[in-house]
């Protein structure tokens, strides 16, 4: 969402196809950087005050162990002043709302392969519904169990690296 935003700030025509039926409501936090808000503002500084309405302002992070002692605090009051921006915890869902507000998003889309265009610079994306939509490029920004890598031949699998995370969010 964030690329076809940048794309059609450049006049250029963008359709971005989702296979769930809708933006789900909820879902999980997570942490957008003051470095990440400034990026977003760079791209379309229209979106930021839904983002900062929708989010909550970090102010430190604090790192504890399985008994509940701390390991380790950041406070972000310095990193924030510098960037400009604060860092924010917001739902995905409030996120995903403010990055699609005014880009043309088709639901229930989901991918099953693209062919290039006979004759023509471009390619034709074709879906589970019997749609097709033919465009100059197809960015196949689906991630990992991609189908549009998987036609390609590339089949990228996560690696652990170690870390384990346990967030959640409260109302």
């Amino acid at each position: 969402l964030s690329l076809a935003r940048v794309l059609r700030r450049q006049g250029i025509s963008v359709n971005v196809f989702e296979q769930a039926p809708a933006l789900k409501d909820g879902g999980v936090g997570l942490t957008l950087w003051s470095n990440g808000l400034n990026a977003l503002r760079l791209i379309d500084e229209t979106i930021v005050p839904a983002i900062l309405s929708n989010g909550k302002t970090v102010e430190s992070f604090r790192f504890l162990n399985s008994a509940g002692e701390l390991l380790g605090a950041v406070n972000l009051d310095h990193l924030n002043r510098l960037a400009g921006e604060p860092s924010l915890m917001i739902l995905r869902s409030k996120l995903m709302a403010a990055l699609s507000d005014g880009v043309q998003v088709h639901y229930n889309k989901r991918f099953v392969q693209y062919k290039y265009v006979d004759n023509a610079p471009g390619v034709a994306a074709y879906f589970e519904d019997g749609t097709c939509y033919e465009a100059d490029i197809l960015i196949g920004a689906d991630g990992f169990n991609s189908p549009v890598l998987a036609q390609l031949g590339q089949h990228p699998q996560p690696v652990y690296a170690g870390y384990t995370c346990y967030r959640g969010s409260t109302t």
